[in-house]
């Protein structure tokens, strides 16, 4: 066996070089991790704010769904069964057409291509609370296809907005009408909004229908309406005779724009069932827990809370 001598400097031999600096990323991953604390709860006047804020924007997104959404839903349920009754009276010839006829009653079928209306059920009176179920005849004005001026209320934003599309009229488009009467037609004269001139009166043994709503703008501005707009038809044939006993003028709550104060009481006493089924629910949650509580008391809270929202809206203007 042959001992070799081999010195450092020998060439053959690698030089061992010194290791790289641990770059940044490497000593991240080689310290250790840092131990949160536990979070430091929320005092009293803290929770409590947090609790209010989170309930008044919940409560304004429920608000902005039922009326743009959930209201117009009710709406359509309204009118199928109204059309159902409209369609029964005609057979039997038992359609409302003198005075005084019961507010909310059904009293005519409008039709009319440029507003995307196929039989769409009118209702007696013009009340905020009476327009929720689709568009109301103002009970001093005649009936559609009388002689004389016709008035028709209709919601522009809530509600399926019915009326909301009126603005889009032209003059010469059609709008036909069906009342126990029969059937009419109109041609569209005039559209116009505030301040815009008047029609002209109407020759003796003519009629005309005039529809009333508001008109806002896009996106979030369709919930505020700013202004009224007016829509003139001209009656095309001979008027229908009869139907009097018209009252001389109608409520304030009837007017364009007019709210209901009476729907007040209504309103306290769903915000105080609104506020027990909150405090019941609440109880439950913290004696036997939330997921059993939620699954029994949400269907019970929507209600509530469905019937409280409707019954405010009432307070709304009536063309809104």
């Amino acid at each position: 066996m042959t001992l070799v001598d081999v010195r450092p400097d020998d060439p053959a031999l690698p030089v061992p070089q010194p290791a790289p600096p641990a770059g940044r990323a490497a000593r991240r991953r080689a310290a250790p991790p840092r131990e949160r604390g536990p979070r430091r709860p929320l005092g009293p006047g803290r929770a409590l704010l947090a609790w209010v804020l989170t309930a008044v924007g919940l409560l304004c997104l429920w608000l902005v769904l039922f009326a743009t959404v959930l209201s117009g839903l009710q709406a359509a349920g309204a009118q199928r069964g109204l059309y159902d009754t409209m369609r029964e009276e005609l057979s039997l010839a038992t359609v409302p057409v003198g005075a005084p006829i019961d507010p909310g009653a059904p009293v005519a079928l409008l039709t009319a291509p440029a507003a995307g209306w196929q039989n769409l059920v009118v209702v007696e009176g013009t009340s905020s609370g009476i327009l929720r179920d689709g568009p109301g005849h103002r009970a001093d004005t005649v009936l559609p296809g009388q002689a004389g001026v016709a008035v028709l209320y209709g919601k522009g934003v809530t509600y399926g907005a019915p009326f909301g599309r009126i603005s889009g009229f032209r003059p010469g488009d059609d709008i036909d009408v069906v009342t126990g009467f029969g059937e009419f037609h109109f041609t569209v004269s005039d559209v116009r909004r505030a301040n815009d001139p008047l029609p002209p009166p109407l020759e003796p043994g003519t009629g005309r229908l005039t529809l009333v709503s508001v008109e806002s703008g896009p996106g979030l501005q369709s919930l505020l309406p700013d202004q009224l707009v007016y829509v003139d038809a001209a009656l095309k044939g001979d008027p229908a005779a009869g139907g009097g006993g018209r009252p001389a003028q109608v409520s304030a709550a009837d007017q364009a724009m007019g709210t209901d104060p009476a729907a007040l009481v209504p309103l306290l006493l769903w915000v105080q069932a609104l506020a027990l089924v909150v405090v019941a629910t609440t109880w439950a949650a913290v004696r036997w827990g939330g997921r059993q509580t939620w699954l029994v008391a949400t269907p019970i809270l929507v209600a509530v809370l469905w019937g409280t929202t409707n019954t405010a809206m009432v307070l709304v203007p009536n063309l809104a």
